[in-house]
């Protein structure tokens, strides 16, 4: 394997922009494309795609389909050790290869990649061969685009971590068609639009976090129909409107945080009964940083020591009780 290192560092590297412009050197090494096929094919999939800058017809081989399946049979990759270390070298590897290798992770249930430095679009692929998901994390990245619609296809998935990268576009409704999602956190990327209306869809979710994004538009009142939430956080967007009702319904609700938005009008009674409750009660509530009406003298009084809660006056800009 060290011989063929070799032989392939050899042949002198250019960068990709020159390859229209330049030849690969005064003396190239000319090999027939099977030579090169035969040496490169031996060459790990980390190490063997440097080489497709050799010159056009390397970039074409190393990048065809057909190289990526003899690479794969020669080299016997396998990471059932280090299944992380795999997925991580599998992100960046281009799609024939992604592809390819897909079959030694398909079967995985949980993939963490937090954290991992990953750059570029959200790899469709992942939607629609690791269907065996139950939780995907990939928070923490640089991960940039859309929310693909192909997320639907993962079904069993109940947990979704995506936050702390560079995402655009709206939430995508198919999110809505995760019937077993428990955890959906999208916080801290740049994603606009409205919240899906079909969000009210999860009724098995817990804990939803949108915070730090451009999200606009109302809460949807559907949020209100998610029966076994626990903690809800949409803060630091431009969300508008009127706090729906249907919050103070929720009965397993324990922490809201609606802070730095753009919400008018009164705090609902509902709410408020929610504080006073027994048991499960709300025990977490912000709402500072909006365009809320004074704060009800029910609320106002409310014992702090009992809970987190601040309020915004509308009059005053200053914090309530």
């Amino acid at each position: 394997m060290e011989e063929l290192h070799g032989l392939a560092s050899s042949l002198t590297l250019v960068d990709e922009s020159e390859l229209e412009t330049r030849t690969i050197s005064k003396n190239p090494v000319r090999l027939p494309n099977d030579v090169i096929i035969q040496i490169l094919s031996w060459i790990h999939p980390n190490k063997v795609l440097k080489y497709r800058r050799l010159n056009r017809d390397s970039n074409k081989i190393v990048l065809s389909k057909h190289f990526a399946l003899l690479n794969k049979s020669r080299c016997n990759v396998n990471f059932n050790d280090n299944i992380y270390t795999f997925a991580s070298s599998w992100f960046h590897w281009p799609q024939p290869y992604q592809i390819t290798h897909m079959g030694s992770i398909s079967y995985i249930a949980y993939l963490d990649l937090s954290m991992r430095n990953l750059k570029g679009p959200f790899p469709v692929i992942l939607c629609t061969h690791l269907t065996k998901l139950t939780s995907l994390n990939l928070s923490n990245n640089r991960i940039s685009g859309e929310i693909p619609g192909e997320i639907k296809n993962l079904k069993n998935l109940e947990s979704l971590f995506l936050e702390m990268n560079q995402l655009t576009g709206e939430i995508p409704t198919e999110i809505s068609h995760l019937p077993y999602l428990e955890t959906l956190a999208l916080n801290n990327n740049t994603l606009s639009g409205p919240i899906p209306k079909d969000i009210g869809n999860l009724q098995l979710l817990l804990y939803l976090f949108l915070q730090n994004n451009n999200l606009s538009g109302p809460i949807p009142d559907s949020i209100g129909t998610l029966g076994c939430l626990n903690q809800l956080n949409l803060s630091n967007n431009k969300l508008s409107g009127a706090i729906p009702d249907a919050l103070g319904d929720l009965p397993y609700i324990q922490e809201i945080d609606l802070s730095n938005n753009e919400l008018e009008g009164d705090i609902p009674l509902s709410v408020y009964i929610k504080m006073e409750e027994e048991g499960l009660r709300l025990n977490s509530l912000h709402l500072f940083g909006n365009q809320l009406n004074r704060v009800p003298p029910q609320m106002a009084h409310f014992e702090v020591e009992r809970g987190s809660f601040t309020f915004a006056s509308l009059y005053t800009g200053s914090l309530g009780y």
